[in-house]
C-alpha cells in the first residue's frame, strides 16, 4: 500500500490528534509500523503537546511504544504542556511495566 504525504498529514475529525498517535492510542502496532515506514513523523503533536510515542505509554501499548522508538526516532526527552514525559507517561494508571521498559 502507498501513502500519499496528505494521509500522513492527516488528524482526527476535530483536526487535533495525528494520525500516527490515534493508531498508537488505539495500540495497533502493526498500523504504527506502517505508517513510520511510510514516514510518517512520530513527533508531530497534538496541541495539548501528547506525541503518539507519550499517548502509547500511557495508555498500555508496549508494542506501539516499540514500533516508534525502533522505527520512528522520535525524541524521547520531549514534554507535553504538562511537562510529562513519555517514560513519566508509563508510570500513569493505565501504562505499565512493558511500557516503561520499551521507553526506557
Amino acid at each position: 500500500m502507498r501513502m500519499t504525504p496528505c494521509l500522513l498529514l492527516t488528524s482526527d475529525a476535530h483536526g487535533d490528534t495525528p494520525v500516527v498517535a490515534l493508531a498508537c492510542h488505539s495500540g495497533s502496532h502493526e498500523c504504527t509500523a506502517l505508517l513510520l515506514r511510510a514516514r510518517a513523523d512520530p513527533d508531530r503533536a497534538h496541541p495539548a503537546g501528547t506525541t503518539a510515542l507519550m499517548g502509547a505509554c500511557r495508555f498500555g501499548h508496549p508494542g506501539a511504544a516499540r514500533a516508534l522508538v525502533e522505527l520512528g526516532r522520535c525524541d524521547l526527552d520531549r514534554t507535553d504542556g504538562c511537562r510529562y514525559t513519555a517514560l513519566m507517561d508509563c508510570g500513569r494508571p493505565r501504562g505499565g511495566p512493558d511500557s516503561l521498559i520499551v521507553a526506557a
